[in-house]
C-alpha cells in the first residue's frame, strides 16, 4: 500500500514541498497513533533520526514545523548552479538588456539576475547570493565600488561649482562608474571586449548594463535613460569620467531631465 509512498521517500531532501509536507503528516500521525518511530521509519522509507527530528520539531512549533525552510549552504557544499548555468547567465548579463530577454526591468539589478535564474532553471536565490555570483563572475562588489568611486570624487558631494548643475534638493545621490569584468568560470577567458555601465547609490543600490564604450555620450545617454525610468525617482547624478565621443548627447539630455536629475561629468582625481 505505501510502496510508492517508500520509493518516493528514499531520500526526502529530495521531495517538492509540498510532497515533503504530506509525507512528514502522515509520519507523525503514525507516531501518534502508537507506532513505534523505528516502525515509522521503515514504514516510510525514512531514517530513524528524520523520523525524531520530525516529531520532536512537530511538539515545539507545531503545524509551522512541516513546511520545510530554505536551507543555508555550508561552505564546501555543492553550488545552487552549475558551470554550464553559470555561464549562461553571465553571458546573458554581459550581452543583453533584461527587457530584451522578457523581464521587466530596464537595467540589471541583483533582483533581476535573481528572476531571470529563477525562470530558466527553476532555482530561487537571494540577492546576497546573488551578489556572490556575480563577484565569481567578475563584477566588482557593490560596497568596493562605493567607496572607490567616492573616494576618488570627494569633491562632487560638496556645493555645484560654477558651471555645473545645482543638486535637486532631496534627490538620492547616484554614482555611476564603468568596469571590465574578467573572471575564470569556464573554458573563456574572461570578458576581453566587454564593458560594464554602473550606477550605485548612497544606500547601496546598484544598477548595471553592458555596454560597447563607456566614453561615449550616446551609450552613457542610452543607460541613464534606462536607469531614471527604472528608478523612478528624482536623482543627482555623477559620471565619474569625462566621456569624450559625442559629449552633447548629455547636454540634450541634461537639458531634457532638468525636473528630475542632474547630471555631473568629473575628471577624476
Amino acid at each position: 500500500m505505501h510502496g510508492s509512498l517508500i520509493m518516493a521517500a528514499a531520500d526526502a531532501r529530495g521531495l517538492p514541498p509540498d510532497a515533503l509536507v504530506d509525507l512528514r503528516k502522515r509520519v507523525i500521525a503514525a507516531v501518534q497513533s502508537g507506532a513505534s518511530q523505528a516502525e515509522v521509519a521503515r514504514l516510510f522509507g525514512v531514517s530513524r533520526q528524520t523520523v525524531g527530528a520530525w516529531v520532536r520539531a512537530y511538539r515545539n512549533r507545531g503545524e509551522g514545523s512541516l513546511r520545510p525552510g530554505r536551507r543555508g549552504r555550508r561552505p564546501g557544499e555543492q553550488l545552487a548552479l552549475t558551470t554550464e548555468q553559470q555561464l549562461w547567465v553571465a553571458r546573458t548579463v554581459i550581452r543583453r538588456t533584461p527587457d530584451e530577454i522578457g523581464l521587466l526591468y530596464q537595467v540589471w539589478t541583483r533582483q533581476a539576475v535573481a528572476e531571470l535564474i529563477n525562470r530558466e532553471f527553476r532555482v530561487v536565490l537571494g540577492v546576497t547570493t546573488i551578489g556572490s555570483y556575480l563577484s565569481r563572475w567578475g563584477f566588482p562588489n557593490p560596497q568596493d565600488l562605493l567607496r572607490n568611486l567616492r573616494s576618488r570624487n570627494a569633491l562632487a558631494v560638496t556645493d555645484a561649482p560654477a558651471g555645473r548643475p545645482a543638486w535637486i534638493p532631496g534627490a538620492e545621490a547616484m554614482w555611476i562608474g564603468y568596469d571590465n569584468p574578467q573572471w575564470t568560470l569556464g573554458p573563456e577567458p574572461g570578458w576581453p571586449d566587454a564593458s560594464v555601465l554602473e550606477a550605485i547609490s548612497n544606500r547601496g543600490a546598484t544598477f548595471f548594463l553592458p555596454c560597447a564604450d563607456p566614453f561615449d555620450g550616446r551609450e552613457l545617454r542610452g543607460f541613464l535613460d534606462r536607469l531614471v525610468g527604472q528608478v523612478r525617482r528624482r536623482l543627482n547624478l555623477i559620471v565619474c569620467w569625462q566621456p569624450v565621443r559625442n559629449r552633447p548627447e548629455l547636454d540634450v539630455w541634461t537639458a531634457a531631465n532638468a525636473t528630475t536629475a542632474t547630471l555631473r561629468c568629473l575628471t577624476p582625481s
